[in-house]
């Protein structure tokens, strides 16, 4: 597997710029190197290559049935072409039905996901259920200024999601920045 500054160098100035906001936010969180992470929609596969150039194996997925532009993208070419692909596994899931036991994992992360989904409620439910009791659901989503970029690519991006709703008595930990809002929730015990 490249180390993550020639990876970084062989995706591109895009994928270094999602790596960093990542990175920034793992050594936040402080992840046992031993932990299991749940990455709930793959999209471009930024999250999943990143976690697995940081020494983490990663169980990673998008509903079966979902055909839009943001999902079906080709993460596993990158994915390979950094060495990323062997710590990285693929689930078709829906995030308002996920197929994992209760507290199946120890970090949840969802990064520019939230806002795609129907039911972001449902989802944020899903995620805390499969938590392990010291887990962390780590949700990044886009600032307005980002989704504006995005949408001189994808004209109908929608706007960010705030998961603040719906998180009732968990502890939640909010960062807004110029690019992204960062929500760290850990459930209450």
């Amino acid at each position: 597997m490249m180390d993550m500054e020639t990876a970084k160098a062989t995706l591109g100035e895009e994928f270094a710029f999602f790596c960093d906001v990542v990175q920034g936010q793992l050594q936040h969180l402080e992840l046992d190197p031993q932990a299991r992470i749940l990455d709930v929609g793959t999209g471009m596969g930024r999250l999943a290559i990143t976690l697995a150039l940081s020494g983490y194996r990663v169980l990673t997925g998008e509903p079966a049935e979902d055909g839009s532009a943001y999902a079906k993208q080709p993460w596993l070419v990158d994915a390979r072409q950094v060495g990323a692909d062997r710590a990285i596994t693929f689930q078709h899931f829906d995030a308002t039905r996920l197929p994992f036991e209760k507290a199946a994992f120890d970090a949840v992360f969802m990064m520019g996901a939230l806002h795609h989904m129907e039911q972001p409620d449902a989802a944020v439910r899903e995620c805390l259920r499969v938590l392990a009791p010291a887990g962390v659901l780590s949700i990044l989503e886009p600032s307005d200024q980002l989704v504006e970029l995005a949408r001189a690519r994808y004209p109908t991006h929608p706007d960010p999601a705030d998961p603040t709703p719906f998180v009732d008595g968990d502890s939640l930990e909010t960062h807004h920045g110029k690019m992204f809002s960062v929500y760290v929730i850990r459930p209450r015990g």
